[in-house]
């Protein structure tokens, strides 16, 4: 068992997010989230939701916490309603795996500081209404490499078989685990190939990231998009937007799926185009303590932590 990273939530207020945010395209799909750019051929059955992507995000009509279903071994369906933004809930274990060659970028940026601190700052302010303890897989020693992956491209099915079979931290009564995989293949669904998809989480608090196309659509960049990927897949898996957490107000893009009409939170759907998509994030992603979520996300989780 890879050693954990653990740190104190001590959020004492929330910060207004800086820019635009993550890549997110939306399209209609089943119990998946994910994040877009796709390539390479299928393996498995197709189940997804919620994609982000170079050029954007995608999430499915379905996706999002409300279509997830607890499917494989983990037995247990991780939801708001269970308690997530309560006291109930105190630890929260973010727990990191990759393929052979996909390994995530880690450490710090010249001028900017530790790459994973924008996701633990924004997993932080999300909790920061009940102050968790988080424990996270940010360092290449906390991280498990599971091995080459017989596949070029990844189905929601295929995504949580292999959290079946590699997830090691179990939920408890105090405790909610997500699971995050980094392969070195793309994302695919029942219609073929998505190029686009950067990251998908398909339910079971099980989030896909697609490396090679991170890599390609990040360039010098990776490890910024790689993070602000993660924070909008993130979101998506803990209830973001009506997908768990009820609305406080009316700021869902439903034309686009479980995603914000705020053109500055992570949560919005964004632009298409590569270029465009990294554009938003390099806008967005300014410091290392940047909170990328919109107020009324925010308000979101506010309401639900009462």
């Amino acid at each position: 068992m890879y050693s954990r990273l653990v740190r104190r939530f001590m959020t004492a207020a929330v910060l207004l997010p800086l820019g635009c945010s993550t890549p997110a395209e939306t399209t209609d799909e089943a119990p998946t989230n994910t994040s877009e750019q796709t390539t390479g051929g299928t393996r498995g059955d197709a189940q997804t939701g919620s994609t982000s992507g170079v050029a954007g995000t995608t999430h499915s009509e379905t996706s999002g916490r409300d279509s997830h279903g607890a499917d494989g071994s983990t037995g247990m369906t991780e939801t708001p309603e269970d308690g997530l933004y309560t006291d109930a809930i105190d630890t929260i274990i973010v727990e990191v795996d990759y393929e052979s060659g996909a390994q995530p970028e880690t450490g710090n940026r010249v001028g900017f500081g530790a790459v994973w601190d924008v996701f633990e700052t924004n997993a932080e302010a999300l909790f920061s209404e009940n102050p968790k303890t988080l424990v996270v897989d940010r360092e290449p020693g906390d991280q498990q490499d599971i091995g080459a992956l017989d596949a070029e491209s990844f189905t929601a099915s295929d995504l949580r078989a292999l959290a079946d079979e590699h997830r090691d931290a179990v939920p408890t009564e105090g405790t909610r685990t997500y699971y995050v995989l980094w392969v070195d293949g793309t994302y695919a669904d029942d219609s073929g190939p998505r190029p686009s998809v950067l990251g998908v989480s398909v339910g079971d608090n099980v989030i896909g990231m697609f490396k090679p196309t991170l890599r390609n659509g990040g360039g010098l960049f990776v490890d910024l998009l790689e993070q602000a990927v993660l924070v909008h897949e993130f979101g998506h898996a803990s209830g973001l937007v009506n997908a768990g957490v009820p609305l406080q107000s009316d700021h869902q893009d439903e034309e686009n799926g479980r995603h914000c009409t705020n053109e500055d939170c992570v949560m919005y759907w964004a632009l298409d185009g590569v270029e465009s998509a990294l554009d938003q994030v390099l806008a967005s992603v300014v410091a290392p303590d940047t909170v990328l979520w919109g107020e009324l996300c925010l308000d979101d989780v506010r309401a639900a932590a009462q």
